[in-house]
């Protein structure tokens, strides 16, 4: 196959061979060392003026582990004659690619991936997304992360992904950012916002420390709308001052909550 796609094909021959190489690797269960010069001459191939080639190229580019293209594949997530579903199929393959990043670079894709959660689409589209950025989170730095969560009011999407890659015991930084980030929030309504302050209130109450559930103390007094999440905190650590806020939570809970 890698002989005859270096000759003349038609695109339908090539998606079908393309096609056909995907299970070839897989049944044969070769690695990417195993199929350099395949991956040499699909690295040529990327992008084609073809939709369908694109989607098979880059199952096999990523399978393939080739990220000395990473330029291409996010100059492809940003041009105007791509369709969208086409981008998002690149999207959610390049976290699988470990090779290739800097810190320009994955802050495009967690832009992009944050965008994606916003727009419509089918009941599994969003998980998905999730996934792929929470995928992503897990290679990132601690540094990268802290980063990336300082700006999350911009990108709230991918900073609620990012939760997820934090430890559960926050250094002082840590604390500080977070903290921080729910202060610029707090003025904010919407849906995916909510999200990520329920987020910040579940990390911190994780965490379990003083400076922490203090200020999930004030989160209660400051903001009604938030006790539920806060008093749900709380009750991770009821003792001393926590025990207080929980008793007095129990009036202005729902059911679930209160049990």
């Amino acid at each position: 196959l890698t002989v005859l796609a270096g000759g003349f094909t038609t695109d339908r021959d090539f998606v079908d061979m393309l096609r056909v190489m995907q299970i070839a690797l897989s049944q044969g269960q070769l690695k990417p060392e195993d199929a350099a010069e395949t991956a040499r001459l699909l690295t040529e191939e990327f992008p084609s003026s073809d939709r369908l080639i694109n989607r098979e190229l880059m199952c096999l580019l990523t399978y393939l582990r080739v990220s000395s293209i990473m330029d291409r594949y996010l100059e492809y997530l940003g041009s105007a004659d791509v369709h969208d579903v086409d981008k998002l199929h690149v999207a959610l393959h390049l976290p699988l690619l470990s090779d290739g990043w800097n810190a320009g670079r994955q802050i495009q894709l967690i832009e992009f991936l944050d965008a994606a959660q916003g727009q419509p689409g089918g009941s599994s589209r969003a998980s998905c997304i999730t996934t792929a950025s929470r995928s992503f989170a897990q290679s990132l730095s601690d540094e990268r992360v802290r980063e990336i969560l300082a700006e999350g009011d911009r990108w709230p999407h991918a900073a609620v992904a990012l939760l997820y890659r934090l430890p559960q015991h926050l250094d002082a930084a840590t604390l500080t950012t977070l903290k921080q980030l729910d202060e610029r929030l707090q003025e904010n309504r919407d849906s995916t916002t909510t999200r990520l302050k329920v987020g910040l209130v579940a990390v911190m109450a994780r965490s379990g420390d003083a400076e922490s559930l203090a200020y999930l103390r004030t989160l209660w007094e400051r903001d009604p709308e938030r006790r539920p999440a806060v008093a749900m905190g709380l009750a991770q650590w009821p003792t001393g001052e926590n025990w207080h806020y929980l008793i007095r939570s129990l009036p202005v809970v729902e059911s679930d909550v209160a049990r």
